[in-house]
């Protein structure tokens, strides 16, 4: 049974009983338990005959079973429970011939296993592994006891069938026999003591006839977590990779290819959806036919305000002739900086027809981070809204400032031919964090728009009858490509939530049910808060998708409308769908009570694009297998806005049959599984969502080393005891630093997500064997802070600052808190923050933004803050 240590000391042989076990990361179709394996189900397979005298030895097939081991969880260095008949007598190299004579060659002599460690590095060869099996074989470590068994994940056995035994290798020489279910321990597995009792979640046994000169091997797997066609898709590759190395002993076993036909064929089914009939044209010719079909109905609405299709459409082309006015030119970028609301729609709609990309804009980053999006992109002019009151960077040259609901100020500009841009020009430049320290832009084409729009039409059944809702932040891909243009372009109404309608989960199931909105994308976290409040037991809203982040639980299935965690990215927009097909949708009222002891999966691939999940060395990783997600297809972006940023995550496609085809590398991790379902397995690099916001660290780093008296720093976010992740900060520095200081610096420069939240000082940060930073090894923050807060009786306090203690107390649900309690260290996010500062405008009359909040966390520097502010 396996595990794996994550760094094994030099040269130890000899695994001791208390060794610390990880257990390897197999495909499994449910959560583990803590107790031991009660059900197992065993599968032979016979082991072709390769000749007299060419059985293979144990040592070939333990060699050949941690070839496989290592493909399947990428672990390196794994410790093998071998059941003690094998003794040394019966090892060897694949050449070495039996000995019949010999005392206790695959005789089982008695019920107990022994740990043995074996390493298969990426360039082992098949005759270096073998070796090394043997030697370990022969120099197996302490007898473990069978209660013991159960802590380990893969097992290894040897036996020698006994005179009348039969069994599937004493029948028809078909390949493949049959599983059949069967208690631990009734099985005939050399199995110890009672049901359950030291029985792996996965075992290989060897089993040899020496009379007739034939083997099998029996694959025995806990039946409660592993699907029976992952078994026996198992042993195949075992024979296949025993095979390889045999006829290939000096080749690296990281070469020898383990998938047949048959894997291809099905990692070709998982990995693909057909792709829509409906050939995408740009958005601006999609909606003037529909403003043609349907001009009074409306397709904008917001607080108050409606915008009808054929409104949409003349303000629109008013403002794009207007761009063309103003110098815009085929292929510019035009800047657009502001919230939710019906001008940022007709803004998006006239620069494209005006021929050019928009650039879009956080419009709560602060001026320098704006700053350098703008430099980049080129973007001489900026659009924003007479209702937003903000400064704009200085990079921006012109500001055009539109009037509710997209009115253009001033007289009309003259009329001329629109352009209408290409299927691969730019339409968007979307903004992503950079993990060397530079933020990046996403350059969306018009196609992968267009495409995303009239695709989740015929998946999502968006029609001219549904009510959709905008609640995601505005400049982010999801936003621009997922959730505005596919209900505009069916005709459907969209509704814009303000900022106010999502300061409380509360707040938004309101809005949601005053609106009577059917469908609705939400950002990870406020969903999951969602699913914790009280609903009416019939609502309008019949389908709730949320994403970005990790979704760490399944939403309850009495709810009256179903929750589903769909996947993307900016590179390549939507990538699965929990609503694919429409007949087997995996959401919340589908999922099984198998389903739920897992997270909730990210549903499967959307129409037209193709998913590959490889390993480290980009190959296909066998089904069910985690690995990094590559994805291509008709919503692939063109890349960054530089040719070197773009080559370092879009390559050649290698599966592809068209000349010139790409994959985006995403740093997912994720695996298929048994029924060709997709499951998120978290990053391969070190790149994090925080408030379903992505966050590269070295942007987050090389901000903090700017600053003055940091000498080196490192970035994560651990989760606190709540389960809410925090971007932490890991400090060394001078002793002077003022982390307060610090973190009004931080904000000068980078959004509100990617402030930390915590700095902790350390004499030095932890470094690996190639002296970079080990972030395994940086040291989890004290959360005392969330789980026990300061008393604060007694202590004096100014009329504002207990009213803002009050709110503290109120919004995290404390009681006697301090004016020096942390907000965000007492549990607070940006979803709660919202509410906090709702209550403050409320009962002290000040208008207050969420960044103040964030700058001073406690009662008392917000106090002191309001103070200097009146």
């Amino acid at each position: 049974m396996g595990e794996s240590p994550a760094d094994p000391p030099p040269h130890e042989d000899r695994i001791g009983d208390d060794a610390p076990t990880a257990l390897l990361d197999l495909p499994m179709e449910a959560a583990r338990g803590n107790g031991p394996v009660l059900r197992t189900r065993t599968h032979m397979v016979a082991v072709p005959d390769a000749g007299p005298g060419r059985r293979p030895t144990p040592a070939a097939v333990l060699a050949a079973y941690v070839a496989v081991l290592q493909r399947y969880t990428g672990s390196r260095s794994l410790v093998i429970a071998v059941d003690a008949a094998v003794q040394p007598d019966d090892a060897g190299t694949p050449d070495a011939a039996p000995d019949p004579e010999r005392a206790g060659t695959g005789r089982i002599t008695r019920p107990a296993a022994r740990r043995i460690r074996l390493t298969c590095a990426p360039r082992d060869t098949g005759a270096r592994l073998v070796a090394e099996a043997d030697r370990r074989l022969r120099e197996a470590g302490d007898v473990i006891g069978a209660d013991r068994l159960a802590r380990h994940s893969a097992g290894f056995r040897v036996r020698r069938a006994q005179a009348g035994r039969t069994g599937p290798s004493r029948g028809p020489a078909a390949g493949f026999g049959r599983f059949g279910p069967e208690r631990a321990g009734d099985a005939d597995v050399g199995g110890p003591g009672p049901a359950g009792a030291g029985v792996a979640e996965l075992t290989l046994t060897l089993d040899r006839d020496a009379d007739r000169d034939a083997a099998h091997l029996e694959i025995t797997h806990d039946a409660d977590l592993i699907d029976a066609d992952t078994a026996e898709r198992f042993g195949r590759h075992v024979l296949r990779m025993l095979d390889a190395i045999s006829r290939r002993p000096h080749t690296p076993v990281a070469d020898l290819d383990l998938l047949g036909p048959d894997d291809h064929a099905l990692l070709r089914t998982w990995g693909a959806t057909p792709d829509i009939p409906d050939v995408p044209r740009p958005l601006g010719r999609l909606l003037a036919d529909r403003a043609a079909a349907t001009p009074d109905a409306v397709a904008l609405a917001y607080r108050d305000e409606t915008l009808t299709y054929g409104e949409l459409d003349v303000r629109a082309n008013a403002l794009a002739h207007r761009l063309l006015a103003s110098g815009t030119t085929t292929g510019a970028v035009v800047g657009l900086c502001m919230p939710r609301c019906p001008e940022l729609v007709v803004a998006m709609l006239a620069v494209h027809r005006a021929g050019a990309a928009a650039l879009m804009l956080d419009p709560k980053a602060p001026d320098a981070y704006l700053g350098r999006f703008v430099e980049q992109a080129g973007a001489r002019l900026v659009v924003t809204t007479s209702r937003f009151e903000r400064t704009l960077p200085p990079e921006a040259k012109d500001v055009l400032v539109l009037a509710p609901t997209g009115r253009v100020a001033g007289p009309a500009a003259p009329e001329r031919p629109l352009p209408e841009p290409a299927s691969e020009d730019p339409a968007f430049l979307v903004q992503t964090s950079g993990s060397t320290g530079t933020p990046k832009l996403v350059v969306v084409t018009h196609r992968g728009v267009a495409h995303a729009a009239l695709a989740q039409i015929r998946a999502h059944g968006v029609t001219a009858g549904e009510r959709g809702g905008w609640t995601f932040p505005p400049q982010t891909n999801v936003s621009v490509t997922v959730v505005v243009w596919a209900h505009l372009v069916a005709g459907a109404p969209l509704h814009i939530a303000a900022d106010r309608d999502l300061c409380t989960p509360e707040h938004l199931r309101d809005w949601l049910l005053s609106r009577g909105i059917t469908q609705v994308f939400v950002v990870a976290p406020l969903a999951e808060a969602l699913l914790g409040i009280a609903w009416p037991a019939r609502t309008p809203l019949r389908t709730l998708l949320t994403g970005s982040d990790r979704v760490r639980r399944w939403a309850p299935a009495e709810l009256p409308f179903e929750v589903g965690n769909w996947y993307g990215a900016n590179e390549v927009n939507i990538v699965t769908s929990p609503l694919i097909p429409r007949e087997r949708p995996i959401t919340s009222h589908t999922a099984t009570a198998r389903d739920r002891t897992l997270p909730p999966p990210i549903g499967r691939p959307w129409p037209g694009a193709r998913l590959y999940v490889l390993d480290r060395e980009l190959r296909l990783a066998p089904p069910g297998v985690v690995g990094e997600l590559a994805v291509s297809g008709p919503e692939q972006a063109r890349g960054y806005l530089t040719g070197r940023q773009t080559a370092e995550r879009f390559v050649p496609d290698p599966f592809g049959a068209a000349p010139g085809g790409r994959l985006y590398l995403t740093g997912d991790l994720v695996r298929f599984r048994a029924d060709g379902v997709l499951e998120h397995r978290g990053r391969a690099d070190h790149q994090l969502k925080i408030a379903g916001m992505r966050v590269e660290v070295g942007e987050v780093e090389q901000a903090l080393l700017a600053a003055e008296g940091v000498r080196a720093a490192a970035v994560a976010a651990p989760e606190d005891p709540r389960g809410v992740r925090r971007l932490v900060a890991y400090l060394v520095a001078s002793d002077g630093l003022d982390t307060h200081t610090l973190r009004r610096e931080l904000a000068r420069v980078l959004p509100d997500h990617m402030v930390p939240q915590l700095f902790l000082r350390l004499d030095a940060l932890p470094l690996n064997s190639g002296d970079k930073i080990d972030r395994n090894a940086l040291p989890m923050p004290d959360w005392t802070p969330v789980t026990g807060a300061h008393p604060g009786a007694g202590e004096q306090r100014t009329a504002v600052e207990e009213a803002l203690v009050r709110v503290w107390e109120e919004v995290l649900d404390r009681e006697h808190l301090s004016v020096h309690d942390d907000f965000f260290l007492l549990g607070g996010e940006s979803l709660s923050a919202g509410r906090a500062v709702r209550l403050i405008a409320e009962r002290l009359g000040v208008a207050l933004k969420v960044r103040a909040l964030m700058l001073n966390p406690t009662p008392a520097e917000l106090a002191r803050e309001l103070a200097r502010s009146a």
